[in-house]
């Protein structure tokens, strides 16, 4: 019996802080019907940027995750999967982690010699659900790992003023797919709407920018509605190799 072992794979996902409107640059939100006062109190409510590089699940957790910096999250860590002599999988053990986020409650502090930093007075809770499951093929495994999240209270209120309609979810997606011969491929997914960020071995290895979608994704995103899950796409797809272990 052999064993490849896997690398840690996870994602954030975040709405970038702007204070007003005027200070995103320009782009679809900007230009759209609902920029003012809908996603100008959005933007209001972002995150700080997360860190590039993290030394491991410890650290992911403490930096973001404790820090309620961020809208959503996953994981699929110790990732193991046993093979046969003959070269196809027998079973694979891993874990999963998934965390849905917060939207901060924002001051902007007018020290000029600080750079008018951002300041969280308060943290709103979300909700939504996570979910894994394996699929089989001849010589791999395909793990999935998803969670639904709503962007914030702000969003969901947002969305009802302008659509009628409650926010819809937004989401993110982990494909993990690893075969005895050790090559590994991970796909990141997710909602048109937060910016994501992934990571392998606890590096940013891609990222995705919500700044850059169109007016019809946004529309997409709005008039989902209703708590279904909104429009989106695989991002990013990392690949590489496991190890024996």
């Amino acid at each position: 019996m052999n064993s490849i072992c896997g690398p840690d794979a996870m994602a954030t996902g975040w709405i970038p802080y702007y204070k007003h409107i005027g200070d995103v640059p320009a782009n679809a939100f900007t230009r759209h019907k609902h920029s003012w006062p809908a996603f100008s109190m959005l933007f209001d409510s972002g995150n700080e940027t997360p860190p590039t590089v993290l030394s491991g699940y410890r650290d992911w957790w403490d930096k973001i995750i404790n820090e309620k910096e961020f809208r959503g999250g996953n994981a699929i860590i110790d990732v193991k999967l046993f093979c046969g002599e003959e070269g196809y999988p027998s079973k694979v053990t891993y874990k999963y982690k998934g965390f849905v986020g917060y939207t901060p409650a924002n001051v902007q502090i007018n020290w000029d010699i600080a750079g008018n930093p951002k300041v969280t007075v308060a943290n709103m809770g979300g909700d939504g659900s996570e979910g894994s499951k394996v699929e089989w093929e001849r010589d791999c495994a395909i793990i999935k790992h998803w969670i639904r999240f709503k962007i914030g209270k702000v969003g969901n209120l947002g969305n009802w003023m302008f659509t009628g309609q409650w926010a819809p979810y937004a989401w993110m997606m982990i494909r993990y797919k690893i075969c005895c011969d050790g090559k590994v491929e991970i796909s990141f997914g997710g909602s048109f709407i937060p910016s994501q960020w992934y990571y392998v071995k606890w590096a940013q290895v891609g990222t995705y920018d919500m700044l850059n979608i169109t007016e019809a994704q946004i529309d997409g995103f709005l008039n989902a509605g209703d708590c279904k899950d909104a429009p989106g796409a695989y991002h990013y797809t990392w690949r590489g190799r496991g190890s024996q272990c």
